[in-house]
C-alpha cells in the first residue's frame, strides 16, 4: 500500500495517491464490520471452541466485544502503517 501511494505521489498524481488510501481503508472498513459483527453475533457459542466449561464459554462471551473492539483498532492501524 505504502509503495503504491509513494510512486503515485512521485509521479506527481495525488489524486490518484488519495483514491488508493480510500479504496483500502474501505476494504478495511468492510472486512473489520463483517469479521466484528460475526464475532459478535456469535460470542455466545463461539467459547465452545476453546472448551465445553460453562465457565470458560462465559468468560469468552464477556470478552468478545473487547476482541471485536481489537480487530477494528489492528486492521485500522494496520492499514495506516502501510
Amino acid at each position: 500500500m505504502n509503495t503504491r501511494v509513494s510512486n503515485e505521489l512521485g509521479a506527481g498524481n495525488p489524486r490518484r495517491a488519495r483514491v488508493a488510501v480510500f479504496a483500502v481503508m474501505l476494504l478495511a472498513v468492510i472486512e473489520t464490520t463483517i469479521v466484528s459483527a460475526t464475532l459478535f453475533a456469535s460470542r455466545h457459542a463461539f467459547g465452545y471452541a476453546f472448551s465445553n466449561e460453562k465457565e470458560v464459554v462465559d468468560y469468552v462471551t464477556a470478552m468478545a466485544p473487547l476482541v471485536c473492539v481489537n480487530v477494528i483498532v489492528d486492521s485500522i492501524q494496520g492499514v495506516f502503517s502501510g
